[in-house]
């Protein structure tokens, strides 16, 4: 600014200082530049600066003074009053002064030079407009938020297992409501698990319980050591009752101190053995067909349901209660049995043990199923006595030829003795599907001769 004054001091043409103030107090530079533009009015009167061109630049700040003052009176009800605009007030109050002092005061005529001036270029900045400032609102103080405390993971106590309980599998043979002929001995036999801690010992028994105890022992031991999660079969020899009607008998065990336990979650719960006694022939000692479930069945493969399934290819056994046979149509009881399909594949029913009266006979008649044109099979029945002896008792070969075989042995020998019969059939071709044979009404019964 005080080069600019002493340029001024030295002869600028008027017009080009006046063009020069008044860019220098445009509003963008708003009090600043007013009151530097006030300096030089100042500086012009201390150096003597000729009066013409001092009223020049006098009207010039007396307008931007009356102009800035349009703009500070023209705020809206409710603006507010910036600092910058009570800077401009002062700015306007002092020109006031100024112009007093410069009409008292006697002014020098500055002498000019024929140097031209270099004008300075200044940008002009967009005018701001003032705009209202949004009073603060209060925040709220946050909150103190409480820290989590650690929750005690609860300790999972495990459920203690009990010594000694079992869960039941299945029934190995005699299933519910087997129909027996009256005073038939049969062995019910039961799959069950040792789901307890403890190992049951051959100190452990097979105990009756309540209901029908069919002239079954009332305690059976183990025959094997069952370890905690080993499945076994246990089973006991039973007798039909000699009146007709249903008869269950309920059981559970006891350990090597005689305590009882079951199956179930609690170890209490009993399982049982239940059938009907129905007089099928009263002048038969022993039906094999009507009892056939009570047998063990098993073929060459492996042990047998019964009854079994037709569509099983490791071997079936099944009732037919009107068969039909390569000859004929019976309306008596057969076993339908069927070996497993591989080459010299068997089927067995070992019976549970028969007491054999005077004069007995076992009776059958053996062949192919009608429809079986290429059945080819060896039929044989066995006993095994008390000791464990095997007593081959006779085998019969059929092929389908429109012909069966009827078959009677006499028992005499065996008098008074326990037996297991045993009635087997072997495949002797690889026709397995044709493998289908019969053993029709099996039976033992009293001679009358």
């Amino acid at each position: 600014m005080v080069t600019l004054a002493f340029l001024l001091f030295n002869g600028i043409e008027v017009a080009n200082s006046i063009v020069t103030l008044r860019i220098l107090v445009l509003r963008h530079e708003f009090s600043m530049n007013f009151q530097k533009a006030a300096s030089v009015l100042i500086i012009l009167k201390n150096t003597g600066a000729n009066v013409k061109f001092r009223k020049q630049f006098l009207r010039t700040l007396i307008i931007f003074a009356a102009w800035l003052g349009a703009c500070q009176t023209s705020l809206l009800p409710g603006d507010r009053v910036t600092e910058e605009g009570f800077q401009d007030t002062q700015v306007a109050l002092t020109v006031d002064a100024i112009l007093s002092q410069t009409s008292q005061a006697p002014l020098l005529t500055p002498t000019l030079s024929d140097t031209p001036l270099q004008q300075d270029t200044l940008t002009q900045s967009p005018t701001q407009t003032p705009t209202n400032t949004p009073q603060p609102t209060n925040t709220p103080l946050p909150t103190n938020t409480p820290v989590p405390t650690n929750t005690p993971i609860p300790t999972i106590t495990p459920t203690p297992i009990v010594c000694n309980r079992a869960s039941f599998i299945r029934d190995v043979t005699i299933a519910d409501g087997t129909q027996l002929s009256p005073r038939s001995n049969f062995l019910k036999i039961w799959q069950v698990k040792n789901t307890g801690a403890c190992t049951w010992t051959t100190h452990y028994t097979l105990a009756f319980s309540h209901g029908d105890l069919m002239s079954g022992d009332q305690r059976v031991p183990f025959q094997d050591v069952v370890p905690p999660g080993d499945i076994t079969n246990v089973g006991v020899e039973l007798i039909a009752p000699r009146d007709e009607g249903s008869y269950r008998g309920y059981w559970h065990f006891r350990d090597d101190r005689g305590i009882p336990f079951g199956i179930g979650s609690d170890a209490d719960a009993t399982f049982w053995v239940d059938i009907q006694v129905i007089e099928i022939e009263r002048f038969y000692s022993y039906n094999f067909a009507a009892n056939f479930c009570t047998a063990d069945w098993e073929s060459s493969s492996r042990d047998l349901r019964c009854p079994g399934d037709e569509n099983d290819d490791e071997g079936f056994v099944i009732l037919l209660e009107n068969p039909a046979l390569e000859n004929r149509k019976e309306n008596e009881p057969a076993l339908w049995v069927h070996p497993d399909e591989v080459r010299g594949g068997t089927i067995e029913g070992i019976y549970p043990r028969i007491r054999i009266e005077a004069d007995a006979h076992f009776r059958t008649w053996v062949g192919c199923l009608e429809g079986y044109q290429n059945c080819d099979l060896t039929f044989y029945l066995d006993a095994i006595t008390s000791s464990g002896r095997y007593i081959p008792l006779g085998q019969w070969h059929e092929v389908y030829e429109g012909l069966v075989k009827e078959v009677d042995i006499d028992l005499s020998r065996f008098e008074g003795e326990l037996l297991r019969f045993i009635l087997g059939v072997k495949v002797n071709n690889q026709d397995f599907n044709d493998s289908h044979g019969f053993w029709f009404v099996p039976r033992i019964e009293i001679s009358d001769e």
